[in-house]
């Protein structure tokens, strides 16, 4: 495993744990986006209706988004479901290392037959890149996250991992629940 990647089991107590992810995987704030994490894979699903043809692309190349929380120069963005569990958020940070939020958000996909990897990417792209991305698998399945450099992590509810940013890394769709839930955070 490559050094700067922490893996944290079990990182929130349960009954904090249990309460965030039931509320965030139930949050009625879930935008479909007809790409993962790269504007080339989309299909046109959504942007052109559907309606032009674009280069064949895998129908499970799609993910739903819910943004928790998001600073943009003078102005920040904050949902009700992240204000609602600031107490155990606090908890987490304190776990992380957080300093500055930069961006939280909701990433649920759906199972698949085959495994699917999303293409390599980082989470949040800034000129100086010394910040930190933080996934917490909300719950348990077979798929994950897999690095650039070959480690892959499973998803396995209340377990986080911890990485530099620069590090490239790709969601891996799950064959054995119908949904992938994970929360990302990058921070300072």
């Amino acid at each position: 495993m490559i050094d700067s990647i922490q893996v944290i089991d079990d990182i929130l107590p349960w009954q904090n744990f249990a309460e965030l992810a039931w509320n965030l995987m139930k949050s009625e704030s879930y935008l479909p986006v007809d790409s993962t994490v790269n504007p080339s894979e989309t299909d046109g699903s959504i942007d052109d209706f559907g309606m032009v043809d674009h280069p064949k692309q895998k129908i499970h190349e799609a993910v739903f988004c819910a943004l928790l929380y998001q600073k943009y120069q003078n102005s920040n963005f904050i949902s009700n479901v992240f204000l609602k569990h600031k107490v155990t958020l606090q908890k987490l940070y304190k776990k992380l290392g957080v300093t500055d939020l930069l961006n939280a958000r909701v990433n649920c996909t759906t199972g698949q037959a085959e495994k699917y990897t999303s293409a390599y990417h980082t989470d949040f792209t800034d000129k100086t890149n010394h910040h930190t991305t933080a996934i917490l698998y909300l719950n348990t399945n077979n798929g994950g996250t897999q690095f650039l450099e070959g480690n892959f992590i499973e998803s396995r509810a209340n377990r986080a991992i911890i990485f530099p940013n620069h590090i490239q890394h790709a969601g891996v769709w799950c064959t054995n629940k119908k949904l992938r839930f994970v929360a990302n955070f990058n921070f300072f």
